[in-house]
């Protein structure tokens, strides 16, 4: 059975720069994603090993976060929101590139939230050889106001 909603209708990245596939499942604080890396995307470095670096796997765990985020949204009626990643924690992958072709899981469970909007993720990623994992740290805009406010390099 397919998921509620697409990818699309969860996060505002779109084109190239989105770079999920779609939510596999989502429960409570948790929410598992998927996604095929691409010879042909954005982050694709033929130069330096052939593949997607590493590091990418932070936006990767961003973007499920986001998705996580734009399914409470969702189910509360509303739009999702621009949110931030502000920084993250303890990044480990046991590989310098994701393999074009590759199928990765990225698994995040939200750990805590602060009434301010901040929010922490413990994050995994699992695909055939690939094992990365790390805490993603985000603002989650608490209103529409306050998201185009930031977009705009305003003080909500």
């Amino acid at each position: 059975m397919a998921f509620q909603w697409t990818i699309a209708e969860l996060i505002p990245h779109r084109g190239a720069l989105c770079l999920l596939d779609g939510v596999i499942e989502s429960h409570g604080p948790r929410l598992r994603a998927q996604l095929t890396v691409r010879d042909d995307g954005f982050f694709f470095d033929a130069v330096s090993g052939g593949g997607v670096p590493a590091w990418v796997g932070l936006e990767y765990m961003a973007q499920t976060a986001a998705a996580h985020v734009g399914v409470e949204q969702r189910l509360a009626g509303s739009a999702p929101r621009v949110g931030f990643l502000l920084g993250t924690r303890r990044y480990r992958c046991n590989v310098p590139v994701f393999t074009p072709g590759t199928v990765l899981t990225v698994s995040v469970e939200r750990v805590a939230l602060s009434h301010e909007g901040l929010a922490a993720y413990e994050a995994r990623i699992e695909g055939a050889g690939v094992v990365a994992t790390s805490q993603v740290n985000c603002l989650l805009p608490l209103t529409d106001e306050a998201a185009d406010a930031i977009a705009k390099g305003q003080r909500p």
